[in-house]
């Protein structure tokens, strides 16, 4: 499994939410969307991502790592084998002043995969080699960045009006 690594030139703050985990699947079993429809097969030891765990509930919500597909799985088909780390350690730091009060987010990546960022629950898709400029509301941004075959990378960012911010994406 390929690692992924990124630079991100923001301001940073740490806050802790949900906790993540990474798992594996006991056996081959079935990827659902929200209507309990199958979106693929994950097979036996494959590794997904888990979001978070609710105790209560019979499904997790994870990221296929393999394919990068999200849904749920049941979750007696899941080993969880340890906590998902939350970024903490970073050198984040306004790229400029911006004429605009949103805060800009500018997006690159380099990697030869698609890219796919959560940034409060609103999905964003960026093809190999491209760069996509976002626009947000100032505050806390909780985001979960994912690719085929990498492991995501999950952390809140407290964001700035009148500032612009970058993030790039690339591989070793």
């Amino acid at each position: 499994m390929r690692l992924l690594y990124f630079t991100f030139f923001l301001f940073y703050q740490t806050i802790s939410f949900a906790q993540s985990y990474m798992g594996y699947t006991k056996n081959a079993t079935a990827l659902l969307d929200s209507s309990n429809t199958e979106i693929e097969i994950i097979e036996k030891g494959e590794a997904v991502f888990i979001f978070s765990k609710n105790e209560k509930s019979k499904h997790l919500f994870v990221n296929h790592i393999k394919t990068n597909k999200e849904g749920f799985i049941k979750s007696k088909e899941v080993f969880i084998s340890e906590k998902a780390v939350e970024l903490t350690e970073h050198n984040f730091s306004t790229i400029k002043d911006s004429e605009e009060k949103d805060p800009i987010i500018k997006i690159k990546n380099s990697l030869h995969e698609k890219l796919t960022i959560k940034i409060n629950n609103i999905k964003y898709e960026i093809a190999p080699k491209e760069t996509q400029i976002i626009k947000l509301e100032k505050g806390r941004q909780t985001f979960v960045v994912t690719s085929p075959d990498m492991l995501p990378h999950y952390g809140r960012e407290n964001i700035s009006e009148f500032k612009m911010y970058e993030w790039e994406f690339y591989e070793e």
